[in-house]
């Protein structure tokens, strides 16, 4: 296939979801490659630092789309996303959340942003915007499960803890009838869901997506949760949070961070790993559900920040900000999971009640 004359440039790409990204671009795109390491020697290969800005501005200056595969918004803030503005290179964020959408909406009028163009969020919101629109009428529940047995890198586990230090969504939440509202599950037992493959603890956990997508819709109501297989895998993410909040230095932060992925990876070595986005909806009259399996979200979230790579390449659109949720088309989406062989496994349901009740798991 020809490449376009366009660039795509992926910070971070030696890491988990940088190398996933690459891969499913380098086919069709011209890539620029920008890592810390001032010592490879490889095609297409820059130096850059997101604290420096000098090697930000070389690197951008190359770019027609830049992707941030790097690290957590809520450590690097919206440093490489000031630069890109400048210098009129479109830019995608894996991470995001409020806190850089608050950052990049001081000056989104004079750029093109992506943020949120992960899994979760990311795919997660897709996913819920295609189901709500699949009622044309009456009220609505959506159920979405995610979570699982993986390790998708220190910089996935980073952004976890941070996010949840930092606003990404609220614990014990849902939403009823458009209102936000304490949810009363007990979430000290084990619970079997259809199409998880093990019991899993499933705590509450509404994010900022789901709420940013309530706005849009009436008459709704969306039970979210995140889902762990181990109570060790849960826990450590908590004890894991607190150790961070009372760390008093930067190299104490990392070092927590890093000794949290390591006891990680410990504990999933000899079990298998696995990870799943699972959304059930209905209204009097359907249901519908979707259900998507793989081994490591980072294909996932490899696949929705090239998508929004793309969206971005083919649009004229110059200036403004927006979730990878609120730009993806869904068909789209759906279509390249199931074209990703291996990596993803996904099931869609659609059934009238009117006619056949689907078999679905309850929590």
């Amino acid at each position: 296939m020809e490449k376009t004359n366009h660039t795509i440039g992926i910070i971070g790409y030696r890491g988990f979801v940088g190398k996933a990204i690459v891969s499913l671009l380098e086919d069709k795109y011209l890539l620029i490659k920008g890592s810390r390491n001032k010592n490879i020697q490889e095609e297409s290969t820059f130096y850059v630092d997101a604290y420096d800005d000098r090697s930000l501005e070389k690197f951008c200056s190359k770019c027609t789309v830049l992707i941030n595969a790097a690290g957590p918004s809520y450590i690097i803030g919206d440093r490489i996303a000031k630069v890109a503005c400048v210098l009129g290179v479109k830019y995608v964020d894996i991470f995001g959340g409020n806190l850089l959408h608050e950052k990049i909406f001081a000056y989104a009028e004079k750029g093109r942003f992506i943020i949120c163009a992960g899994s979760v969020p990311g795919l997660t919101g897709i996913l819920t915007r295609y189901l709500t629109e699949k009622f044309s009428a009456g009220h609505q529940k959506i159920e979405i499960y995610q979570g699982g047995r993986e390790s998708g890198g220190i910089g996935g586990l980073t952004d976890i803890i941070l996010s949840m230090l930092g606003g990404y969504g609220h614990s014990g939440k849902q939403i009823i009838n458009d209102e936000i509202v304490q949810c009363d599950l007990n979430t000290s037992d084990k619970v079997l869901v259809n199409g998880i493959p093990e019991t899993v603890y499933a705590n509450p956990y509404l994010t900022e997506e789901m709420i940013s997508i309530a706005k849009s819709y009436n008459d709704l109501s969306i039970s979210s949760y995140q889902i762990f297989p181990d109570k060790e895998s849960m826990e450590l993410l908590t004890v894991g949070s607190i150790r961070y909040i009372s760390s008093k230095s930067e190299a104490e932060k990392l070092q927590i961070l890093s000794e949290i992925f390591r006891s990680q990876e410990h504990f999933i070595t000899e079990k298998a790993k696995w990870f799943v986005i699972l959304l059930n909806a209905e209204n009097d009259s359907k249901k519908c559900r979707i259900c998507i399996k793989t081994q490591n979200s980072t294909a996932l979230t490899a696949l929705i920040a090239a998508m929004s790579a793309e969206r971005l390449m083919a649009e004229e659109e110059m200036y403004g900000l927006n979730w990878a949720y609120e730009l993806l088309e869904a068909e789209n989406v759906i279509w390249r999971l199931k074209d990703m062989g291996t990596l993803a496994e996904i099931e869609c349901i659609e059934k009238d009640l009117s006619h056949v009740e689907m078999i679905e798991g309850i929590i």
